[in-house]
């Protein structure tokens, strides 16, 4: 039976004597009657001693932290300077899209990388699990918390992948109507006719009804005009045939058509349509 007596200066050396006496061979019983100064002089002065203590260990680390630093901030730059190689991602793909999303990719990946190196110069190489877990168990946190962002980020890429679009083609997603000028990680960028920026998050955009005004460079345009019951509609319909002949942009071949549409009491309602190459003419 071993019983220990005296002042210790905090609670962990009075833990430490304990199981320091438990593990004597022939020891079945400890008996603790050892107390903790309590007294200011005391813990102050064991306060100092940690704090200077641990100022130590810093000041020995100090030039291994510099050194990892150094090390994170090159990898830092030449991710910089990958993400400005354009013509690399030009000659990979010429889709824009994809060229954003590979070069973020690219430089996220050069920055880790980076980190790993800084971690294994601090002898650290064990947090890099530790902080997989974390991260692991804080992303599905995130991921429930911030669904709709997650969720449009997924649908960029499949859109990238897909190429229902691309930079600088007029399209209709829904009822909005626009040119594309970008596609974010959380949204397509469309200018509308009217000069507008239209923002349409990603998820929806995956969802739509997309249609392409731009992919095929022919589009059709049509009008109706109301003519007079009593007239000979021959007439008409060959002064609009006529008409849309004199105009340079307007396609002989498909050549253009007028169709009566309807009978009304008082008119005859003519559908009139056309062809018009998007690429050296403006639709509108």
């Amino acid at each position: 039976i071993v019983t220990l007596s005296g002042t210790v200066s905090t609670q962990q050396d009075k833990e430490r004597a304990v199981a320091l006496a438990e593990r004597v061979e022939g020891v079945v019983m400890v008996m603790d009657d050892l107390a903790t100064d309590l007294t200011v002089q005391t813990r102050f002065g064991a306060t100092v001693d940690s704090l200077q203590g641990e100022l130590k260990a810093f000041l020995s680390l100090l030039p291994v932290l510099l050194v990892a630093a150094v090390i994170v901030a090159i990898f830092t730059l030449v991710a910089r300077l990958a993400g400005k190689a354009n013509g690399l991602y030009e000659r990979i793909t010429s889709n824009t899209f994809l060229r954003d999303l590979l070069r973020q990719v690219v430089q996220i990946g050069i920055f880790l990388f980076g980190v790993v190196i800084a971690l294994m110069v601090l002898d650290a190489t064990a947090l890099i699990g530790s902080l997989a877990g974390a991260l692991g168990i804080l992303g599905l946190a995130i991921g429930f918390a911030t669904r709709d962002t997650v969720e449009n980020y997924i649908a960029s890429i499949l859109l990238s992948l897909r190429q229902p679009f691309r930079h600088e083609d007029f399209v209709g997603i829904d009822d909005i109507e626009g040119k594309v000028l970008r596609l974010t990680s959380r949204a397509t960028v469309l200018m509308s006719v009217d000069g507008n920026h239209v923002r349409i998050p990603n998820a929806r955009v995956y969802k739509a009804t997309i249609v392409n005004y731009t992919r095929n460079p022919l589009r059709r345009f049509e009008f109706s005009v109301g003519v007079d019951t009593e007239l000979d509609l021959s007439r008409p319909r060959q002064l609009a045939l006529d008409t849309l002949a004199s105009f340079t942009a307007v396609l002989k071949d498909p050549a253009p058509i007028c169709l009566v549409d309807a009978l009304g009491d008082s008119s005859v309602i003519l559908v009139i349509r056309g062809w018009v190459d998007q690429r050296p003419d403006d639709f509108l």
